[in-house]
């Protein structure tokens, strides 16, 4: 009731007649469960006029579920591909490894994803899901939500903003070949954060600009050119412990089985709410089995 009244406080019109952990309760059981707008507002009613509340209605609970804020920023006045941004896990004490990539997500279904991939059909595309994860849990611990012309790249200052200010400790950072880019290494060594990336191109010493070895403005970056040259880049991968970015793999597929890989919003704003609330859900998941 205390936080009922609070948020009537200052309201103009008509009184909420629910507060908003409710509201987030309800959500997530429409994202957790699939259940639709109308049934998780029945339950909701039944429940607070029990407690001798008003009931809310399932349009109700659908305008005042898509008034929650969830993300950190909703727009990107840098970017404007970028629809959503936001953070996911709280920090766990002691220092942890992340891992960063993206995947898509379609409007259509069955399967847009993968079939506008494929160039099988014309479909209306998909929507880019960029996330860094917690390689030993599991957790999303940032994501961002955006056009899917957006390339990887750019996002990864954003992504590491995110974690870091979120006050975890990071250790090491795995990336693949698309975030390959010499002031990443020069960014992530000042901050003293490991940071692995697939190298990109050839390193053959012959072969014309290939630069393998050569400093060229980052230290970090030339020492592990140097080490696949000596021992080969299979060898490179299992000492540096690349293989282990893996992982995010694994939370995106995690993350489909539970959801989908289709989404049922429509729209910019309700795609990204969708996808935040997925976030949400799906940490939640994650820090419940890691405990057990």
């Amino acid at each position: 009731m205390a936080e009922l009244n609070d948020a009537n406080a200052d309201k103009v019109g008509a009184r909420f007649r629910a507060p908003d952990c409710v509201i987030e309760w309800g959500m997530r059981q429409i994202v957790g469960h699939k259940a639709g707008y109308r049934a998780v507002a029945a339950r909701i009613t039944y429940e607070m006029q029990r407690m001798g509340l008003p009931g809310i209605s399932y349009s109700q609970l659908n305008k005042r579920g898509a008034g929650l804020d969830i993300h950190k920023g909703t727009t990107d006045v840098t970017d404007a591909r970028v629809m959503a941004f936001g953070t996911g896990a709280k920090p766990r004490p002691g220092p942890i490894t992340v891992a960063i990539d993206s995947t898509g997500l379609s409007p259509d279904r069955p399967s847009g994803w993968r079939v506008y991939h494929w160039n099988l059909v014309s479909v209306r595309g998909w929507y880019k899901f960029h996330a860094a994860v917690n390689v030993d849990t599991g957790e999303i611990l940032a994501y961002v939500i955006s056009e899917p012309y957006l390339n990887d790249s750019p996002v990864f200052g954003r992504l590491m903003e995110l974690v870091l200010g979120e006050g975890h400790e990071v250790k090491k950072v795995l990336a693949d070949a698309a975030y390959d880019k010499k002031e990443y290494w020069n960014w992530m060594e000042e901050k003293g954060i490991e940071f692995i990336a697939n190298i990109r191109g050839s390193l053959d010493p012959m072969a014309r600009n290939s630069g393998s070895g050569k400093i060229r403005g980052c230290w970090s970056r030339a020492k592990h050119v140097r080490r696949i040259l000596e021992i080969g880049r299979e060898k490179w991968k299992e000492e540096v412990g690349y293989s282990r970015r893996w992982k995010i793999e694994a939370a995106f597929s995690d993350l489909k089985r539970k959801f989908g890989d289709t989404l049922r919003a429509r729209g910019r704003e309700q795609v990204a709410n969708m996808i935040g609330w997925f976030v949400i859900v799906f940490n939640l998941f994650k820090s419940t089995r890691w405990s057990i």
